[in-house]
């Protein structure tokens, strides 16, 4: 059989989450004489959307391609990007000396909390940082999905799915909007790393001016244009503007344009010398070829108001459809977006007519070379970004550069690169008989050694190069190759270096190793210290109860609430209550026992004051959830009880009632049905709607400056905040004279008009907010004594939507009713 003059053409398959604008360029850009439609059973080029199955990977060779590299979700999963950078900046912290630039470099991404495992952190930090601002995001998720502006830690949730960064609340504007700069990465090898970086991209604009204030506007504060494109308030809700016309408009605000993309492009490349080690792991483990893998990843980065580069996040199979409207840049960014993939197409050689490696036989580093100089040759509108020009500038930022690292430097340059030192970093050495056992700290995992890699060690830890550990040890092991010894030094060094065992030392000079703690991007230690505890006396009736908690920021939270209940000591007869941490939350022990789990800081306190509710009440009491107001001087020992409308209410009008009539508010009532009727307040906190201008939450111990001053201590359902009693618990009971209850959504009565209620619909907005002394609800002897209690007074509803000033006019009516001068006033008028 006589082979074809015309070779059989190639199959491309479109594959994944399809979508007809993501395939269009990749299809239009492959040459027609050499490529025809193939499926998931017959391909030589497979165009992926999303993550393609791992059995793909395993059938990539030089003649057969796949457009993602797997393990790139260490870059593509918000989370892992965070967790890749800092890994980064923890080696730098561990080798440079405080100060070094190579720190500052390595500081380009706002925090990152990763829940569950970092609920408790973030509640530390948040509370010692409450200037700063944070964004919910979902870990693995796209297109601006499920994105908020978080408007108190407190509340975020604990599931697996989610994420809190920092909001970096300073942003760069055009035209008074916020904007992201999109780049396109291209990562054509992964040992030795060759990365690109594309010359055009977008800046991406939110479609409403920005506003701190306007928090809860996601076209505000989010740049995505699926997110903007809802918007159909704004008659442009799509803009994107190219880098070319971005860099005219940035030197025509007098902003050095070269500097911020020298920054941007130093980003790159530390981002994905981060990445490395993880994505030449994992083709290993998917046992995928990869001279058959590349990935195209869309780079997202914030500019700040001193126009320093932020990245935010980089997405997985980056969008390629036209997003804006043609007079809103919709052409050009078609025109990129085109170019952009015939680029990729021509860089990865899927049109060349024989899709074969360059390079000299079976020379590895000859071929590593041909690689980098036929992309060269064909890079379009891509730039190198790895290896770079100045290749010491980089290679000293690996954890260590693997051989074809070096050995593609050096083929690159006219000299040889300077060859690095390791210091020992985070391992411990163990001998066993004649058996070295290295123990990594940072995985807890131990290393054993062969007699060769004994010896390597033992070079490289006495300050040896690789280089002149590979001459030591062609003296030592007569025979032995030279380029295999070479191979060897350098897999085991690099492979010790990425488990955290040995750190490069750059320039040679001695590492500066934190000896303690977890190092920061700013070269300090973070030590790991527990909170103290936290302790509380509180008295509640004839309760005494002992509150103790491990965290600063529940105690932060928690104390200054019940203030009005603390006491000296809490006595030997005191019930225990603590506050422990665990991996979702908090769990809440009442004298030993489990009572709570999972509870998120913000629901602590609604907890707690249900707690504290249902255990106040003695024997013939009940207690109910509504506030106790005076009636003022002139009736003395009667009060005003104000009740919610149902459990989601507030208290806005009983504080708001106390403060126009110069009483205190209280929260929480304990009524005793069996003899004198009268209540007593509990002094619990009290809710009050949500403030715009929160004040800072104070430490324990520190008293709240001025009525608003615990505004933001406890945000519920997104509608408000705990805020202390007004008052100290009364030791005496009083006559309550009438029942308000603030029902907004009551609309039967006219605004501002007291609306007197029969005795069943009281009752239904009561009962919800009752307890017996047993912490349970009515049974039907203490339901049947509440009912006469009710019905011995006159309730009112007070219907006041929005209006609290409607509200409260009623209120006052209802006290001048109860006011025995009010009463007379009334008649003679």
């Amino acid at each position: 059989m006589t082979e074809s003059a015309n070779p059989a053409p190639r199959r491309f398959w479109l594959g994944g989450k399809r979508k007809r604008e993501q395939d269009i360029f990749f299809e239009q850009a492959l040459d027609p004489a050499l490529w025809q439609p193939g499926d998931a059973e017959h391909w030589d080029a497979c165009w992926y959307t999303g993550m393609p199955p791992k059995e793909v990977f395993r059938q990539t060779g030089p003649g057969r391609t796949v457009n993602h590299i797997p393990g790139n979700n260490c870059l593509t999963v918000k989370s892992r990007l965070y967790q890749t950078v800092h890994g980064l900046q923890r080696r730098l912290a561990a080798s440079r000396p405080a100060g070094h630039p190579d720190l500052a470099r390595a500081d380009f991404v706002p925090q990152v909390f990763s829940m569950p495992d970092d609920y408790h952190a973030l509640q530390a930090h948040a509370a010692a940082h409450p200037d700063k601002r944070w964004l919910l995001k979902p870990k693995n998720a796209a297109r601006g999905k499920d994105i908020s502006l978080v408007s108190d830690v407190a509340e975020v949730p604990t599931g697996e799915r989610w994420m809190v960064q920092e909001y970096l609340s300073r942003p760069h504007l055009m035209n008074q909007r916020k904007y992201v700069l999109r780049l396109y990465v291209l990562i054509t090898s992964v040992e030795p790393l060759r990365v690109y970086l594309y010359e055009q991209g977008f800046a991406k604009l939110a479609s409403m001016p920005y506003s701190l204030e306007d928090a809860d506007n996601p076209y505000v504060h989010l740049t995505n244009p699926d997110v903007n494109a809802l918007n159909e308030a704004a008659d442009d809700p799509v803009v994107f503007v190219d880098l070319q016309r971005y860099r005219h408009w940035l030197r025509e605000q007098g902003h050095d344009d070269e500097a911020l993309f020298d920054r941007l492009r130093d980003i790159v490349a530390l981002t994905t010398i981060a990445a490395r080690e993880n994505l030449r792991a994992q083709l290993q483990h998917h046992g995928a070829d990869q001279a058959g893998c590349y990935e195209l990843i869309g780079m997202d980065c914030l500019v700040d108001d001193r126009i320093r580069p932020w990245l935010l996040e980089c997405n997985l199979s980056p969008s390629l459809g036209v997003c804006a409207a043609p007079e809103d840049g919709g052409d050009i960014e078609a025109a990129i977006k085109r170019r952009l993939v015939t680029d990729v197409v021509t860089m990865t050689g899927l049109n060349d007519p024989k899709p074969t490696a360059e390079g000299a036989g079976d020379d590895p580093v000859g071929q590593w070379r041909a690689a980098a100089e036929r992309e060269a040759r064909h890079a379009g509108g891509f730039q190198r970004i790895l290896p770079a020009a100045d290749a010491a500038h980089y290679l000293s930022c690996f954890p260590l550069p693997r051989f074809a690292d070096v050995a593609l430097a050096d083929g690159l340059s006219t000299q040889p690169v300077a060859r690095p030192t390791l210091q020992r970093w985070q391992v411990a050495e163990v001998i066993s008989g004649d058996e070295l056992l290295l123990y990594g700290e940072a995985r807890q995992a131990l290393y054993a050694t062969n007699p060769t890699a004994a010896l390597i060690w033992l070079h490289a830890t006495m300050g040896k190069r690789p280089d002149e550990i590979v001459a030591a040890l062609h003296q030592t092991l007569q025979g032995a190759d030279p380029n295999t010894l070479q191979q060897q030094v350098w897999e085991a060094l690099a492979d010790w270096a990425e488990a955290g065992l040995l750190v490069q030392c750059p320039d040679g000079a001695p590492c500066e190793t934190p000896a303690d703690g977890v190092a920061s991007a700013s070269g300090a230690a973070a030590p790991r210290t527990a909170d103290a505890p936290h302790a509380m006396a509180l008295r509640l009736g004839q309760q005494a109860l002992h509150l103790r908690t491990w965290s600063e920021p529940a105690a932060r939270r928690l104390f200054p609430l019940l203030a009005p209940l603390a006491v000296p000591e809490p006595g030997a007869e005191a019930l225990e209550v603590d506050i422990a941490r665990s991996r979702r939350g908090y769990t809440v022990l009442i004298a030993g026992e489990v009572d709570a789990e999972h509870l998120r800081l913000a629901e602590l306190g609604p907890w707690l004051v249900r707690t504290l509710l249902r255990r106040t009440p003695d024997v013939g009491e009940i207690a109910i959830t509504g506030a106790l107001v005076p009636a003022g001087p002139s009736h003395p020992g009667a009060a005003l009880l104000v009740c919610r409308g149902d459990t989601t209410g507030d208290d806005a009008l009983a504080l708001a009632l106390a403060r126009e009539n110069g009483q205190t508010a209280s929260g929480g009532a304990a009524i005793a049905l069996e003899g004198s009727g009268r209540a007593r307040s509990l002094g619990l906190p009290l809710r009050q709607p949500r403030s715009s201008t929160p004040a800072p939450t104070p430490r324990p111990g520190e008293k709240p400056d001025g009525p608003d001053a615990t505004a933001h201590l406890w945000w519920f359902g997104q509608r408000g905040h705990l805020v202390p009693a007004t008052g100290t618990p009364a030791r005496d009971a009083v006559e309550v004279a009438a029942i308000l209850i603030a029902a907004p959504d009551d609309a039967s009565g006219d605004q501002g008009i007291a609306r007197q209620l029969g005795l069943r619909e009281a009752l239904g907005h009561l009962l919800p907010e009752t307890a017996r002394h047993d912490g349970t609800g009515l049974d039907g002897r203490t339901l049947s004594q509440f009912a006469d209690w009710v019905a011995g007074r006159p309730v009112y509803a007070v219907g006041h939507r929005d209006d609290l000033y409607l509200a409260l006019r009623a209120a006052n009516d209802v006290l001048r009713e109860i006011n025995p001068e009010g009463r007379k006033e009334k008649v003679a008028n």
